[in-house]
């Protein structure tokens, strides 16, 4: 996706897109103890540098010498009594390019903003499943109130990424690194029978890197607004095991095996029946959980009605791990 749309759209616009049907469901922040072995040996985010083809939550930090800087700093904690989810990422208004707005966000909540969804700056459509290792309990429940401003005009994308980064690190004391390893996925694969998918017409919508984009176009790949349940229009396959892998949705990721290409309409259930029974995301490293208490025939009954089938399988998949954190320092 382009630099140019995901910064015009403000942080809240750009999940509207995709949350429109899921924002009933509250967004829980994937907490694991994956404690086997890893396959490969971990790197530091802040140190790496990116390599080619890198997805935004492979990506590591920018280094400090590119990052801009804030002019000022404010970190308050929240009162007690807030509801859960008062402040999944930056909800107030008056957000500007130059200006960052966190309304009682937990530190894991902002771990997955800057380290995730805007790890690279242009941030990303989809929230991905990518499980917070470590790290006090704390971090899951008690909420912090920050707003910056910063040097010049850098924008929401660098702000809720690289720049946010920097105030994990100066303000939590936040030392983070991310590993990998085989973690159970679901597979998507085409059922017996073939599939029964409808191709989408022509011209019925237009690639996420357009520009402009006209006031309420309907984007290839997301959910149609005004539908009940999530509708995609213009979906690839991979646009459909994204859906199917955020944690509003599913409890470990969706990888595509039906070797299907092109763009078909897919009128997906909303996330609650596609969630079944299940009612939070399950650590990824845990073992397979019975039918009963997660999604996988939810999910996999919604998907025969377009001859494709849901199947459990090993595959490749990353963590955040959290050497160090501290509640912050004072303003």
């Amino acid at each position: 996706m382009s630099n140019r749309v995901m910064l015009r759209l403000s942080f809240t616009q750009k999940f509207a897109l995709i949350t429109a049907a899921i924002t009933a469901i509250a967004a829980p922040i994937m907490v694991g103890f994956l404690n086997a072995p890893a396959r490969a040996q971990s790197s530091q985010i802040a140190t790496q540098p990116a390599q080619a083809g890198q997805s935004p939550a492979e990506a590591p930090r920018p280094q400090a010498s590119t990052t801009p800087k804030f002019e000022v700093v404010s970190v308050k904690a929240c009162k007690a009594d807030l509801r859960p989810g008062a402040g999944r990422g930056g909800t107030a208004s008056g957000n500007s390019p130059a200006t960052l707005r966190e309304d009682c966000a937990t530190v894991s909540e902002l771990i997955r903003q800057a380290y995730v969804e805007y790890a690279s700056e242009q941030g990303s459509t989809f929230p991905q499943l990518v499980p917070i290792q470590g790290g006090p309990s704390w971090i899951n429940f008690e909420r912090y109130e920050i707003d910056a401003k910063a040097e010049g005009a850098p924008g929401q994308g660098m702000l809720r990424g690289p720049m946010l980064q920097t105030i994990l690190q100066d303000r939590f004391n936040l030392k983070i690194h991310r590993d990998s390893r085989d973690v159970p996925v679901y597979a998507l694969t085409v059922a017996k029978g073939g599939v029964k998918l409808q191709p989408t017409k022509e011209s019925s919508c237009v690639p996420m890197d357009s520009t402009p984009a006209a006031p309420g176009v309907q984007f290839c790949g997301m959910p149609r607004r005004g539908d009940k349940g999530l509708h995609l229009i213009g979906a690839t396959m991979a646009d459909l095991c994204k859906i199917l892998s955020v944690p509003e949705i599913s409890d470990r990721p969706t990888i595509d095996k039906t070797g299907i290409t092109g763009m078909f309409d897919i009128p997906l259930p909303g996330p609650r029946e596609l969630r079944g029974s299940a009612s939070t995301p399950a650590d990824p490293a845990a073992p397979v959980a019975s039918d009963d208490s997660s999604p996988f025939e939810a999910m996999r009954a919604a998907l025969q009605a377009f001859g494709l089938n849901l199947e459990r399988a090993k595959g490749g998949g990353e963590f955040l791990a959290i050497d160090h954190v501290e509640r912050p320092s004072g303003n």
